[in-house]
């Protein structure tokens, strides 16, 4: 062993002391892009390291024989490989040289380690259920090759091309938009374009080529304000198959156009406006100004879902149209009258008083809390003989008494 190679060891000895192990990422599956989830869970693994020091990858590695070097004469250069890592991730045996029916021991312990962390990252998610079959065997790297066959499988993987561009045909650009630049058009377009580069791994999967991106970037624009920069590209071989040069050229003569506001009628009502006056206990109108929020009337239930700033928004609103209060129900009142609010008990009580009042200008009694007349002085026909019920004798007559 010569010094150059000790010195190597001992570099990768130092990596491996200092490894911090990564952070849970936030997410993890992406359902419109599963080659990068697959990639990114491991590349996640291979922050780990197994029993033997090598990153946890070679457990769901592809070949399952340990992979040739690609310059065996190169030791100095990692033997053809881009770093140290790799050459462990590609040489760590997973089946035993003694039994190649049998796995390694050291492969087991890495592969359930694997297991967890997959169970630890996916269960909660829909793909759990290509997974769960291997609990009682806590084979990591099967549950890693269930997830590969069941959406990178040949039948999958021949349909994504077609998904991708569909997904393609169906972008439009209109112009500038609060929702919608161009700038997000090439966004979505390059994470298709990445998308399909990672198709390129599996056989029969070519990807999409410079000019056909460039085709599909001039199909999408819907705008005539754009047909100078169309007709330019039309012009210019370069440009047809070169899918960045023609984003920028399209950026370039978007930029220098005269901006345009893309703010909301609310937005520019509110900024329109003049600050309403400033009460102590509350955020100035500047600063919650763009909080949504109406200027309605507010249960208790509903005024404590606001937040701070709807709150105060709320506050200045009201106390500009010099209405109120900063309650829940110190706004434009939408009461049901059925539900007994507080403005319809002060409506009954006023017709209350007002038809007491005109049947006291009529002499006709007013019923008290106990429903008898007021009274026995006032003037009314109660004691007329004519309206009283006469009493019959035996016979059906009247009785003479009456």
């Amino acid at each position: 062993m010569t010094l150059e190679a000790i010195s190597r060891v001992r570099d990768l000895q130092r990596w491996q002391e200092n490894l911090a192990e990564p952070a849970v990422p936030d997410k993890v599956v992406f359902k419109d892009d599963w080659p990068r989830t697959l990639e990114g869970l491991s590349e996640y693994l291979r922050g780990f390291l197994g029993e033997t020091g090598v990153p946890l990858s070679y457990v769901v590695r592809k070949n399952v024989e340990p992979q040739a070097d690609p310059d065996p004469a190169a030791p100095n250069r990692h033997y053809g490989w881009a770093t140290p890592q790799l050459v462990m991730i590609n040489r760590a045996p997973i089946m035993d040289p003694a039994d190649p029916e049998a796995y390694c021991g050291t492969f087991l312990l890495d592969s359930e380690t694997v297991w967890q962390k997959l169970k630890d990252l996916l269960s909660g998610e829909p793909c759990w259920t290509f997974i769960k079959p291997t609990s009682q065997s806590r084979n990591g790297r099967k549950a890693f090759m269930n997830l590969w066959d069941n959406y990178l499988g040949p039948n999958t993987v021949n349909n994504m091309p077609d998904e991708l561009e569909n997904r393609l045909s169906r972008l439009e650009y209109k112009g500038e938009r609060r929702n919608f630049k161009f700038s997000d058009l090439k966004r979505k377009m390059v994470e298709i374009f990445d998308q399909s580069d990672n198709l390129k791994q599996h056989e029969g999967c070519s990807g999409i080529d410079q000019r056909s991106r460039v085709r599909y970037l001039q199909n999408a624009i819907k705008t005539d304000a754009l047909n100078a920069v169309q007709s330019q590209i039309d012009t210019s071989p370069a440009l047809q198959v070169n899918f960045k040069d023609a984003c920028q050229a399209f950026q370039d003569f978007v930029n220098r156009q005269k901006p345009i506001d893309t703010r909301n009628v609310s937005k520019v009502q509110a900024e329109g406006e003049s600050a309403p006056p400033q009460r102590e206990g509350y955020l100035a109108w500047e600063q919650c100004k763009h909080a949504q929020v109406q200027d309605r009337y507010y249960s208790e239930k509903e005024y404590k879902k606001l937040t701070p700033l709807q709150k105060a928004k709320l506050h200045h609103m009201r106390s500009k149209r010099g209405g109120g209060g900063d309650t829940a129900g110190g706004g434009r009142r939408r009461g049901n009258p059925r539900k007994g609010n507080g403005g319809n008990k002060t409506l009954k009580r006023e017709i209350k008083q007002m038809v007491a009042s005109m049947m006291k200008d009529a002499r006709i009694p007013v019923p008290d809390a106990e429903g008898t007349s007021g009274s026995d002085d006032d003037v009314t026909n109660r004691n007329n003989p004519a309206l009283k019920r006469q009493k019959l004798n035996k016979n059906g007559g009247k009785r003479s008494d009456e």
